[in-house]
């Protein structure tokens, strides 16, 4: 069986929500600091070459890879219903679990996260205590200077990244799903950068610790607040800055269905300040809860 080598870290089902009606999406490359001429399909971008092969005992695989497409089978059916959706999508808990297990997997799997991932996996139990190294006859725990070293080894830690996701999740309480909104615009025409995730803590080390708005679609916001939030709609302002923040957020690629408006983004972001566009956002939206 052959070995994948393009690994998608924005899985092609997900940047489907940003294509044009020919399935299609501009490009603005952030090293060049110019948008791509033409057009591009979502499996062209957002990738990178070899991202999440191993090397075990002188051979590749891509276990890792496989894993994940296990996962992205369940979570594309319901980015397709969202997709498909014109209008916000009232999901049962079953489908607010997936997403919830969806959004975190993503953030995990960012390049953004990167240098996270390899913080957490030494100071945070919940990833650094989640496993164990048994033996095959006895069951029993073992801990030699074998296992130690395999523990250890930048080969375990790069395969185990792919479970991050689900230790947290598991280790969340999932009795706030009425904190996850979902919001719908047809004059929306939301961006998706390499680093789509807009947190209200910069510093939280876990998707469940912070607020966040996050791009579900070109059309649709998932909301994430610590109140219940009343609206569904945000004000024209308040999405353009939500699109300025993602597009100031990304450091390789940045997708829209449009590429005027793509180039509206790229001419004005260094007019604004990040920081000061998150705060006014969250401020917002804090004023827009139940709670």
């Amino acid at each position: 069986m052959s070995t994948s080598n393009k690994h998608h870290y924005l899985p092609e089902f997900y940047l489907k929500g940003f294509v044009n009606e020919a399935g299609q999406f501009s490009i603005f490359d952030y090293k060049k600091n110019s948008i791509k001429k033409g057009e591009y399909f979502p499996s062209t971008h957002f990738f990178e070459k070899g991202r999440n092969l191993l090397n075990l005992k002188g051979e590749k695989t891509d276990f890792i890879e496989q894993i994940y497409s296990i996962k992205d089978e369940r979570y594309s059916k319901l980015l397709k219903l969202i997709q498909s959706s014109d209008s916000a999508p009232n999901l049962d808990s079953i489908q607010l679990l997936t997403l919830q297990d969806f959004v975190s997997n993503l953030f995990w799997r960012i390049p953004k996260n990167d240098t996270l991932y390899e913080e957490q996996f030494k100071e945070n139990p919940l990833i650094s205590k989640a496993y164990k190294i048994v033996d095959a006859e006895t069951k029993e725990e073992l801990h030699d200077q074998i296992t130690e070293k395999i523990k250890t080894s930048k080969e375990f830690k790069k395969g185990l990244r792919v479970t991050a996701s689900d230790f947290l999740h598991m280790a969340h309480n999932t009795d706030d799903l009425h904190n996850w909104r979902i919001g719908y615009s047809t004059s929306s025409l939301h961006l998706c950068s390499d680093n789509p995730l807009i947190l209200k803590n910069e510093i939280a080390k876990d998707i469940f610790k912070t607020e966040f708005i996050f791009p579900l679609t070109k059309n649709h916001l998932l909301f994430r607040s610590f109140n219940n939030l009343k609206i569904k709609v945000l004000p024209a302002e308040y999405s353009l800055m939500i699109d300025l923040i993602i597009f100031k957020q990304g450091e390789l690629f940045c997708a829209s269905s449009r590429k005027d408006y793509l180039t509206t983004m790229s001419t004005i972001a260094c007019n604004y300040d990040i920081a000061r566009l998150k705060n006014k956002v969250f401020n917002y939206l804090d004023k827009s809860t139940s709670g």
